[in-house]
Order: C-alpha cells, then sequence, then structure tokens
C-alpha cells in the first residue's frame, strides 16, 4: 500500500473516530438533562440491551448497547457506519461459552443513561465491534425473568 493510501486511511479512521465521539456527547447532553437522579447513573447512553448466558456456569448477562452499537435509529442515518456486538464473550468463571440468547428481547431506539454497576457494551472507536464491561450478573435464567417482571412493576 501506498503511503498515500496508508494517510487517507488513518485520516478516515481519525474523522470515523471523531464524529462517534460527537454523536455520543450529544445524547449523552439530550439524555442527563432528562435524569432525576444523576447519582444512580453513569456517565454512558445506551439504548437497550441484549441477554447472554454461559453454557459452562449458567450466569446470565443483561448487556446494555451504548450509543452506536446495534443502534437502528444510528443505521438508518449512517447505514455504513453500523457496529455489531460479539455472539459470544469471555464469562466471569473464566469460559468463552458465554452467548447471545433470547433474541429481540431488549429492542429499544430511545436512549437513556445506564444505570451504575449495570453490565455493558462500551462503543470503542479503536474496536470494530462492542467491547464487554462485565458488572452485574444474575445467577441464572429464573432470576433474569424475574427481574424483568419486578422492573415492568416499577
Amino acid at each position: 500500500m501506498s503511503t498515500g493510501k496508508k494517510l487517507r486511511k488513518m485520516v478516515m479512521k481519525y474523522r470515523d473516530r471523531e464524529s462517534i465521539e460527537k454523536d455520543i456527547e450529544k445524547a449523552k447532553e439530550e439524555v442527563f438533562k432528562q435524569n432525576k437522579n444523576p447519582e444512580e447513573y453513569e456517565d454512558v447512553v445506551v439504548h437497550g440491551y441484549m441477554v447472554y448466558e454461559c453454557r459452562d456456569c449458567g450466569t446470565v448477562y443483561k448487556m446494555w448497547l451504548e450509543k452506536g452499537l446495534e443502534d437502528r435509529v444510528q443505521d438508518k442515518e449512517y447505514p455504513d457506519k453500523h457496529k455489531p456486538v460479539p455472539f459470544g464473550i469471555r464469562c466471569k468463571c473464566g469460559s468463552f461459552n458465554c452467548t447471545h440468547i433470547l433474541w429481540g428481547v431488549g429492542d429499544r431506539d430511545e436512549y437513556e443513561a445506564l444505570r451504575k454497576g449495570e453490565s455493558y457494551f462500551k462503543n470503542d472507536p479503536d474496536q470494530r465491534c462492542g467491547t464487554p464491561v462485565l458488572r452485574k450478573s444474575l445467577r441464572n435464567r429464573q432470576q433474569l425473568l424475574y427481574s424483568q417482571f419486578a422492573e415492568d412493576k416499577e
């Protein structure tokens, strides 16, 4: 590859990174204006979640999606900037057998702030897909279902 092509590629990568960071900052401003209890939330804007389960230990993760990851709203406006999340992640038990289950459960198009302690996929501009940040986990699917019903009652 010629030096000119390398330089153009580097400039495009830099511009994409700047664009992603500006979009995230703009969404943060809008979302955090609406928060009533900012101490309960992190400085991360999410728009939905996916559920992952470890086939070895049974642990379940509700993985929130940071703005720009599997983002249908952004994909409509900028289809070339689609950024996926992995189908499998490494569990806290050390297993690489933690895979996406329950497709389509947490689909949302509205942006909101991430509650403190929740697991999520980070939108790192240097990575091709979302990076897992594992925090909160559930023992099994039953605990996930119970937490869903408790969340719906609030």
